[in-house]
């Protein structure tokens, strides 16, 4: 698979039929945070420079035709596709409705979070616009926050770590973010029976009969799963939990087998027989 992969080249249509030339270097432009997660770049704008530089790459990237609602209304405001925004020359009323908007936005998404998917056997599944989201603003915006998060937890499970290293860091802080008291409990209650469920139930699932260290699961899992996307997370465990059975068992037997006794050596023609 990795070798069908490499074999694609992309060549744009100017170099089409020419002698192929090395792409040139990547070079990070300075101003860009390189290393902060996007998510919390996003989440630590104020509203002010987060419809400015909205309005910037507005320039770069027009939006879809299917937008123009939504364009519409942003007109109102004073935020014009092709054009920079002048924050400090709006209405008073709207750099208010601005600079309160981040807040307003991130409880809008948790107010819709339970809503946003079906839920099937306790599960919710967003997969109807999984990957199509169209004008589905809310839906783009949630599964962007709450995927990033999940997973950690996906990899503390693969790790066969308890989830409560990533929940609890959560659940202090809706405490702090003054959540409300029954989302509070009901979320502190969801963590301790996720948690007390996966001690229990993986030992007995995964860990009953197996001599495999954890550091090889982990590694197989998350190397698969880089490789190969989630079908990779389940086989790469197996895969190679396997292989390090097979080759323990093949070196035990290597050293268990007794030495292979040389031949008798044969005198040689024409030497005194003694």
């Amino acid at each position: 698979m990795n070798r069908f992969q490499d074999g694609f080249r992309i060549t744009p249509l100017s170099q089409w039929g020419k002698p192929s030339v090395a792409p040139p270097a990547f070079v990070s432009d300075p101003a860009v945070d390189m290393k902060t997660p996007p998510l919390n770049q996003v989440n630590d704008m104020t509203g002010d420079k987060y419809f400015s530089y909205a309005a910037e790459l507005m320039k770069l990237h027009k939006p879809h035709a299917t937008d123009w609602s939504v364009v519409a209304r942003m007109k109102r405001l004073g935020i014009v596709p092709g054009r920079s925004f002048d924050f400090a020359g709006a209405d008073p009323v709207v750099r208010q409705a601005l600079v309160e908007a981040p807040a307003e936005g991130l409880k809008q998404l948790q107010a819709a979070a339970p809503n946003l998917a079906r839920v099937v056997n306790g599960w919710q599944m967003l997969t109807e616009t999984m990957g199509v989201y169209g004008n589905s603003y809310l839906k783009r915006a949630w599964v962007t926050m709450v995927g990033l998060g999940a997973l950690p937890v996906l990899i503390l499970a693969v790790a066969q770590l308890p989830p409560l290293l990533v929940l609890g860091p959560v659940i202090l802080h809706l405490v702090a973010s003054d959540a409300g008291t029954v989302t509070i409990a009901l979320f502190t209650a969801w963590s301790v029976i996720v948690t007390a469920s996966d001690a229990v139930l993986k030992p007995l699932l995964l860990g009953r009969g197996t001599g495999t260290p954890r550091p090889v699961i982990l590694i197989g899992a998350i190397g698969r799963l880089l490789l190969h996307g989630l079908i990779g997370l389940f086989v790469g465990a197996v895969v190679f939990s396997t292989g390090y059975r097979l080759f323990g068992q093949w070196m035990g037997q290597s050293a268990e087998a007794p030495p292979v006794p040389a031949p008798d050596a044969e005198p040689l023609h024409g030497s005194p027989s003694g």
